[in-house]
Formats: C-alpha cells, sequence, structure tokens
C-alpha cells in the first residue's frame, strides 16, 4: 500500500514544518528620571508588552519615561514577527517621518534598536528611541 507511505511523510512534513518563534510577555526596566522643576529624581519601570503571535504578527506596547516625565509611547501597535523578535514599521507620512523599531528577543531580554528614522512622533521633548534600551521579561526593575 502506497498510501501509508506518503500518508506518513506527509504528516512528518507538516509536524517539521519551521513556525514563528513566540515571544510574549511583559518586559520591563528600572531607571531613574531627572526632575527639572524641582522635584527630585524619581524611580521608573518602562514597559514592553508583547502580546500572541497571530499569522506572523504580534500586537505590543511601549511605554518608556524619560527626563522631567516625558515620554515615548507606541500603544496596541501590530509588528512583523521575525526568527528575532518583531519589527514595527510606520511609512505613513502624516505621522512624522519614516520610523522603523526592532525588539530583538533573546530568552528573557528584549532589546530596543532603531532601524530607520528617529520615530520622535512618538515621544514628548526629552524622549528618543536612541541607543540600545534592554527590557527583561519578569519582574519589574530585575535588570537594575
Amino acid at each position: 500500500m502506497r498510501v501509508l507511505p506518503i500518508a506518513l511523510f506527509v504528516v512528518a512534513a507538516c509536524a517539521t514544518t519551521p513556525t514563528a518563534p513566540e515571544f510574549e510577555g511583559d518586559y520591563s526596566r528600572r531607571h531613574t528620571v531627572r526632575m527639572f522643576n524641582g522635584e527630585p529624581d524619581a524611580a521608573m519601570i518602562d514597559t514592553i508588552d508583547i502580546g500572541p503571535t497571530k499569522d506572523g504578527r504580534a500586537v505590543f506596547t511601549i511605554n518608556m519615561m524619560f527626563d522631567n516625565a516625558h515620554i515615548c509611547s507606541i500603544e496596541e501597535a501590530t509588528a512583523a514577527v521575525t526568527p528575532q523578535g518583531l519589527v514595527f514599521r510606520d511609512d505613513s507620512p502624516e505621522e512624522g517621518d519614516p520610523f522603523t523599531l526592532a525588539i530583538d528577543v533573546t530568552g528573557d531580554v528584549a532589546k530596543l534598536r532603531v532601524v530607520r528614522g528617529t520615530g520622535l512622533q512618538y515621544c514628548g521633548a526629552r524622549g528618543n528611541w536612541f541607543g540600545e534600551k534592554e527590557f527583561r521579561r519578569g519582574a519589574p526593575g530585575s535588570n537594575d
């Protein structure tokens, strides 16, 4: 019977087909922001929340606080899932300059990396995406 070997081959091929990695989770980083209006410096926790992967995409939210409580924030955005993490692209001219942000995930560590543009349309006056920012999955402030 040839049906059985063909059926087994199809089942084996389906079982070994690579799927998109799952990066779902809450990542955070603790740091101190300076306050210039007479208030004391403040301890802050920045967060990245990544939802489940579906059809090669994932929904995420990033909230970061900078000096004088200025923020960078992307809320409930959709990103493409890659083997390394997520890639968010905003090419809409009405939102400012074209912007591509990568969230590289290795184990319990997520690192933000600007690929293109500045993304300042998502930030307050002292907020920015520049420089690698490292977040950890698990307890807030686990990377003090």
